[in-house]
This record gives C-alpha cells, sequence and structure tokens, in this order.
C-alpha cells in the first residue's frame, strides 16, 4: 500500500507539471500569436504617418476661432482613438464646431454618436459572444476607420490581418450592427438606427489570440495652444496618454490584455479605474494594477519601462 500511494503522488506530481509546462508554451504561443498581429497594426500605423493622408492637414484646421486644437496637435500623424471625431462637432477638447475639424466625411457619422463632455461610464468592452451592446471598443474602431477613409496602403496592410483575429462586430439580436456610420446624404434625417439601404457597418475590429480586443493609445494633447483639456473620462487622462506615448519614443500603443483579459474586460473590473492601462498609469506614473502586469506589447521591454514608471514630462 505504502510503495502504491508513493507512485500515485509520484505520478501525480508528473501530471501537475506537465499541466502547468503545457500552459506554460500555451500562454507563450499566444503571445506570440498576438503579437504578430500588433507588428501587422504596426506596419499600418507607420504607413499612415509615412503617407501624411489629408486628415492631418486641411480636415483639421480650424476655420474660425484662433486656438482650437489642430489634429496633429492632438494624435501627433497618427489615427485617432477616439470616434467624436466621426460626429458632427468634430476633434474632441477643441471647442464647438466647424465641420471642418470632424471626420465625419460625405455626410456620414458615427451612431450611436459617444457621449462626451457629459461624463463616459465605466469602460465596457465586447466579448466574443456575448451580443450585449454596453460593450464597446471605440479607441480601436476610431483607428481602423480613420485608415479606410484616408489611407488605402495602411487599409491594405490590415486586410493582412487573419479572420480568428477580426471581431464579428456588435449587433442587435435581428443580427444589425449595433455600431455603424450613418449615411446623411440626399436629405435623409440621421436617427440612429440602422438602415440596411444607406448606412455602411464599421470595419471589424481586432483581438488578440484569446479571442479579446485589442486595445489603441495616440497621444494626447495637454499642453497645446487651449492648455489642459479635460477628459471625461479622467482629470488626468489625457496627460497619462501622452506620458506613455513619449515612453513609446512617440508612437502610439497597440497591445492586449493578455491571459486575464476576459475577467479584466469586465464592467466589475473597470469599476476600478486603475484597472484600465491609462487609469493605472494616471494613478502614479507606474503600471502596478495585478490585471496589468501580463499585457502584451509589441515590444516586450515596453512592459518593464511601465512596470518601472516615470516621472512626468514639467
Amino acid at each position: 500500500m505504502i510503495e502504491l500511494l508513493v507512485v500515485i503522488t509520484i505520478i501525480g506530481i508528473l501530471l501537475a507539471a506537465v499541466l502547468v509546462a503545457g500552459s506554460s508554451i500555451l500562454t507563450s504561443a499566444k503571445a506570440r500569436n498576438t503579437r504578430a498581429v500588433l507588428q501587422v497594426i504596426d506596419s499600418a500605423l507607420e504607413t499612415f504617418r509615412n503617407e501624411k493622408p489629408s486628415i492631418l492637414s486641411a480636415k483639421q484646421t480650424a476655420a474660425t476661432g484662433g486656438g482650437l486644437v489642430k489634429y496633429t496637435t492632438r494624435y501627433g500623424s497618427y489615427p485617432p482613438d477616439e470616434t467624436e471625431l466621426f460626429t458632427p462637432a468634430g476633434l474632441p477638447g477643441s471647442g464647438p464646431p466647424p465641420a471642418s475639424r470632424s471626420l465625419a466625411i460625405g455626410k456620414r457619422e458615427f451612431a450611436p454618436a459617444p457621449v462626451g463632455g457629459t461624463g463616459y461610464p465605466p469602460f465596457k468592452y465586447y466579448i466574443r459572444g456575448n451580443d450585449k451592446s454596453e460593450y464597446e471598443h471605440r479607441d480601436m474602431i476610431a483607428m481602423v476607420l480613420a485608415i479606410d477613409m484616408f489611407c488605402e496602403p495602411a487599409a491594405m496592410i490590415l486586410s493582412k490581418i487573419p479572420d480568428s483575429n477580426r471581431s464579428p462586430g456588435l449587433l442587435d439580436p435581428s443580427g444589425n450592427p449595433l455600431q455603424f456610420m450613418e449615411l446623411t446624404a440626399g436629405g435623409l434625417t440621421p436617427d440612429g438606427a440602422w438602415q440596411v439601404n444607406s448606412d455602411e457597418q464599421i470595419p471589424n475590429v481586432f483581438l488578440d489570440s484569446w479571442g479579446m480586443p485589442l486595445a489603441y493609445f495616440s497621444q494626447r494633447d495637454f499642453t497645446g495652444n487651449t492648455g489642459d483639456i479635460v477628459s471625461s473620462n479622467d482629470p488626468n487622462w489625457n496627460q497619462a496618454s501622452t506620458e506613455m506615448i513619449r515612453l513609446n519614443r512617440q508612437k502610439p500603443i497597440i497591445m492586449s490584455w493578455g491571459p486575464d483579459g476576459k475577467d479584466q474586460l469586465t464592467e466589475e473590473a473597470q469599476q476600478d479605474p486603475t484597472a484600465s492601462l491609462v487609469g493605472d498609469w494616471a494613478n502614479n506614473q507606474k503600471i502596478d494594477n495585478l490585471f496589468n502586469e501580463d499585457n502584451v506589447y509589441l515590444d516586450e521591454a515596453f512592459n518593464k519601462t511601465l512596470a518601472e514608471g516615470s516621472a512626468p514630462t514639467p
């Protein structure tokens, strides 16, 4: 009996070791696959920057009211991470319209319109298999929309991402998209409802190897010609985002929430502002929330840089 118990114990230990090793290998493989997707997106972003589409100049020049924030002041040379630009209100933080600061070209508007200036609800994200409308990922949507509308070479690069890394989009119970570009040309009045013959479904966003939406953070202006722009997400949101971009050599941050993303990107977890990457950084210029420890970045060293922290720019 003793010998039998010893054998069983040894077998149990070996099985546990195999399971742990197998799990680690699987996680590493998914991280590698996710970085491959991030690499494709990074190539598209650099192509966008190098092509210098008109979005970076005339489209965002204020017609009146000197001192308004321009596109390049807020986002640099890269696509935006805010869908407010695709509404009549235009560039966030830059005062009242004119429409020259809106990217809703051809009288197309993002629907439903973001609730800018009134305070956003807690961050909520779409999880594969969950068709609830409260889950969203506007950062990636804004980036993909800008690339599709203004830079065909970059859009061709994004088309190389496999279907397994694309979200099916947000659909209501009848199968209609919940987020779309609403066409208002030809005398049509915006109604916020999907019209299959006139509206356009927005491009699918991209998923990591765990089936969760990737995240995209672009530069935010907090020392520009309008002074500090207070974000409705968090008073320090714009500054924190820009500080992290500085540590990333002035490039946008594209990332996966890692193996625990399904738990992290829930309404319950996001009630804690530091569960979000930018909220975590805004807390003390350092990434130290346990949820963010397994985030996957294009550059593995960037994770260490964020964890070590950095004093904000004066």
